[in-house]
């Protein structure tokens, strides 16, 4: 759709450039002319229908529109506009802010604006907004769907609206017309994640489309109930777009896989190999670290948008020296398909995965080893031979082994227990006693991450699904 005038003359510089081409191509001796000329004429098409639509506007004058359903709103408004022959600059004089901001309005379909922002310019523009017909977006049906698909009304007041919305939706269950602010809010942070997904959601009550992309793997266990997996998914995707978007200083950059190589580049950063630690080198070298604590769905995400690599780290566990291991286990996967600029890898707990793969086994034991510098087969024999072969000793043996060797206890007992995994011994009720909990990676995630992001970047919407994003699961 054309927005504006600039828009316009180069829409139809372009429409006249390629109607001069097909001509040209129609009097050349080209054998395969004929496919060009068609792909020319159907582009230009399109040129002429925008150029015709915009025209046929700007000479309808004043038009009374009438919103029939929240999904025509972005497209009236600006119909409207141009039908008044109010330019974008004449538009921002008169809601007194500056012209970029009506044309990022525009350019995003108002997906940015607020409520009372979108009722100010339809009230500018004579739009009258009408939501009685059968489309319009009823919330309590919206969100009824949803919750029969597996995303409850509460995680997604909690996690796609801003603040000021939260509690009227969450104590109100008649919800009427007083509540289009809510109704639109919410169209707009729905749309924003899962696109034209929610049109077909509200047309087909048993719709269940498959909203996972072509480069997403997932490696969960049989019992994962993959459509609800396959929503989460598109909300973390966006987050992590959202957080790409907000950090362009970060550029993909060349991962060795060699343990020893990576561990003396931290200790080189920061003397020190902890979660803190590797968690500002990881940033360094241009992967950014998106932290979640969502239950379910997946635990761990490695992806690549654009050329560019982030990981998700999502669970509940407080434990950093179960951070850590993750984070390292994820890094690794950062090499996977060098060649290619989109990845996306969702998987389970590498800790407890029952039957990890080759590629797995090989992403733990190079978390493993650059925590424990190529020693841990030692540092386990040393604690067995302490404990005498005796389970029941082996958590003193393992604290007296960290003290002597001046590593992570916590860290020492989650190897532990992974070993012992492999023999069919559950030993992790053991190693999680020995965790610590003075820092919580979440918090400690979530500083470093904004340090880094320009929020400033970022429209009101995606500022709101990232902020909300790191709140508690709803």
């Amino acid at each position: 759709m054309i927005k504006n005038e600039r828009q316009y003359k180069i829409t139809k510089a372009r429409a006249e450039d390629f109607g001069r081409e097909i001509e040209a191509l129609s009097a050349s001796n080209d054998p395969h002319s004929s496919l060009k000329i068609a792909g020319l004429e159907g582009q230009l098409t399109q040129f002429e229908k925008e150029i015709l639509e915009y025209e046929s506007l700007k000479e309808a004058g004043n038009v009374c529109f009438e919103l029939q359903s929240l999904r025509e709103l972005p497209e009236i408004l600006i119909k409207a506009r141009i039908a008044r022959g109010m330019s974008q600059k004449e538009l921002a004089i008169r809601l007194g802010i500056k012209e970029q901001q009506v044309q990022r309005y525009e350019a995003t379909d108002y997906a940015a604006a607020s409520m009372s922002r979108v009722r100010e310019v339809a009230n500018i523009l004579g739009v009258t907004l009408n939501l009685k017909s059968k489309e319009n977006l009823d919330l309590g049906l919206v969100l009824g769907k949803l919750n029969s698909l597996g995303i409850s009304r509460k995680w997604i007041v909690k996690k796609l609206l801003p603040r000021e919305y939260q509690l009227q939706l969450t104590r109100t269950d008649e919800l009427n017309q007083s509540y289009v602010p809510s109704l639109v809010e919410l169209a707009a942070a729905l749309n924003r994640v899962f696109g034209r997904w929610l049109e077909t959601l509200i047309e087909d009550s048993t719709v269940h489309p498959d909203l996972s992309t072509q480069c997403v793997k997932y490696k969960l266990p049989k019992r994962a109930d993959h459509l609800r997996t396959n929503l989460y998914t598109q909300y973390v995707l966006e987050l992590a777009k959202i957080t790409l978007r907000a950090a362009p200083q970060i550029e993909r950059g060349s991962l060795s896989r060699d343990f020893r190589a990576i561990r003396q580049q931290i200790l080189r950063l920061c003397g020190r190999i902890d979660f803190e630690s590797v968690l500002l080198y990881v940033w360094s070298i241009g992967v950014a670290v998106l932290p979640l604590r969502d239950q379910g769905y997946f635990h761990g995400a490695c992806l690549r948008i654009g050329n560019r690599n982030i990981i998700v780290l999502k669970q509940t566990n407080l434990s950093p020296a179960r951070w850590l291991f993750d984070l390292l286990h994820e890094l690794f996967h950062t090499g996977d398909s060098p060649r290619s600029t989109e990845l996306g890898l969702f998987e389970e707990d590498p800790l407890t995965q029952s039957d990890a793969s080759a590629t797995e086994e090989e992403a733990n034991a190079f978390a493993t080893e650059v925590i424990f510098d190529g020693r841990s087969d030692e540092l386990l024999d040393l604690a067995v031979d302490r404990a005498g072969g005796n389970v029941k000793l082996l958590k003193q043996a393992v604290v007296e082994i960290a003290e002597e060797e001046e590593i992570d206890v916590a860290c020492l007992a989650n190897l532990m227990a992974y070993r012992l995994s492999k023999q069919g011994i559950n030993w992790w009720a053991t190693a999680n006693v020995l965790q610590s909990s003075l820092i919580d990676p979440l918090d400690l995630s979530v500083n470093i991450l904004m340090s880094k992001l320009r929020t400033d970047d970022l429209d009101n919407l995606d500022k709101t699904l990232l902020l909300q994003a790191f709140s508690e699961e709803g």
